[in-house]
């Protein structure tokens, strides 16, 4: 009698077991963020395996064959399946609750308290998973509430509100901003109140070589929301285009319906835009720019007439025995005679012509500007056009020729010629 109530105790607890634990699997898990198509924030899952190497955990959807890989991270670990119920019941109201950091090294804290140790730092516009909060407190002059959150590379804290935008997403993950009064999107305003420049811009003003033909007023990436238009316009692409809505599909990137943009908003002085233009995919990177473009314009045409005037200054007419005489003028104009030697020598042709302008489009490696005073081109009427290094010397100018085929994106790239051919001016004053 006694072996068998031993026996019947024995299945009975086998029985509570299977109901209130994870059975032949090595536990239960809750998706705490999914990155994964057809698998939800708040899933109840089966931990089939786990990988310490990858440290990831193949999981598998219950009542379904669905399996998926995830980092362990994204999901909270259960020995029994009735925990897992029970946070999944409290987590539920935070499935699809988000916030992005409004500050570069804004900190996590261990715990929901300033004296707390620091554990992390974001950057601006990170986005972070909301797995929980506290009740409404005041720290500081801010009144808010301690958020428990994880980060897009797995740590897991505790962060005050008052610098981050918390939103949750709809049904067409749209933002709805929850601790706003307006209910707006802080990215989004920024993005339309901006003008977005080309990012070769700002690449311009680091090295202090302005190309005119490129850094134009009218050159970058307008929207406007009340038009729901983006205009963007560059020295090779001019469109315009209406949209009807804008989604958020992402972090920090957005899809305006009824075009082809994709903008993705990395930082408020950095967008990535993808859009197609006669039929082919395009993507490109703007910049929120802090000079003032027309007043970057104005100072390079002051510098490059400031090059021409020294010209004028010394000259304005100089000579030389091989290679003839020039006369500049004010305005850029010049006067090039007896110039045979460099017909000769194939850097002009004999319909060349003797006058045309001058320009100093062209700029000069940083390697070689401790050797050259700049880079002068002569554009004659014809339409040929020959470029040359000088420096300014003795009372005179010497000119290096330097072909086409050594200047890469308006810069001059080495002064190492095989046959180089180098003149000596003497102004005449």
């Amino acid at each position: 009698m006694k072996q068998r109530q031993f026996k019947l105790t024995a299945l009975f607890l086998i029985l509570l077991v299977s109901l209130f634990s994870c059975s032949r699997k090595i536990g239960c898990g809750v998706v705490l963020w999914s990155d994964q198509e057809g698998l939800k924030n708040g899933n109840i899952v089966d931990i089939l395996e786990e990988s310490r190497i990858r440290k990831t955990y193949i999981i598998q959807l219950k009542d379904t064959k669905q399996r998926y890989e995830l980092p362990q991270w994204r999901i909270r670990f259960f020995e029994k399946y009735g925990d897992a119920e029970d946070f999944a019941q409290k987590y539920k109201g935070f499935t699809s609750l988000y916030a992005s950091s409004n500050k570069q090294g804004l900190p996590m804290r261990e715990e929901p308290t300033v004296s707390s140790e620091r554990v992390y730092k974001f950057r601006e516009g990170q986005e972070v998973k909301i797995l929980g909060k506290g009740e409404k407190e005041k720290v500081g002059r801010f009144e808010g509430y301690w958020y428990n959150v994880l980060t897009d590379d797995g740590t897991e804290g505790y962060v005050f509100d008052a610098l981050l935008t918390v939103y949750t997403l709809n049904d067409e993950q749209e933002m709805v901003v929850e601790n706003q009064k307006d209910r707006k999107d802080p990215k989004l305003e920024t993005f339309f109140s901006t003008f977005w420049r080309p990012e070769g811009f700002q690449s311009m003003l680091n090295t202090r070589q302005i190309d005119l033909a490129l850094f134009r007023p009218e050159y970058g990436l307008k929207a406007n929301f009340e038009d729901k238009t983006i205009s963007l316009r560059t020295m090779d692409k001019n469109l315009k285009v209406h949209f009807t809505k804008v989604n958020r599909i992402g972090a920090n990137r957005y899809d305006f319906a009824g075009t082809s943009f994709r903008i993705t908003i990395n930082s408020k002085d950095f967008i990535s835009v993808q859009y197609k233009y006669d039929g082919l995919e395009v993507g490109q990177s703007f910049i929120r720019l802090s000079d003032n473009v027309n007043t970057v314009i104005g100072d390079e045409k002051k510098r490059r007439a400031a090059l021409l005037q020294k010209f004028i200054d010394f000259g304005p007419e100089m000579s030389s025995k091989a290679y003839g005489t020039i006369l500049f003028e004010k305005g850029g104009r010049f006067t090039w005679i007896d110039k045979s030697a460099l017909i000769s020598q194939g850097v002009f042709s004999v319909s060349a012509g003797n006058s045309g302008y001058v320009s100093f489009r062209n700029f000069i490696a940083k390697g070689l500007q401790s050797r050259y005073d700049g880079i002068i081109t002569f554009n004659f009427e014809s339409g040929e056009t020959a470029n040359f290094l000088y420096v300014f010397k003795n009372g005179g100018v010497r000119f290096l020729y330097v072909d086409e085929r050594y200047i890469t994106k308006r810069v001059v790239t080495t002064d190492q010629f095989f046959s180089p051919i180098q003149m000596f001016f003497t102004f005449i004053s």
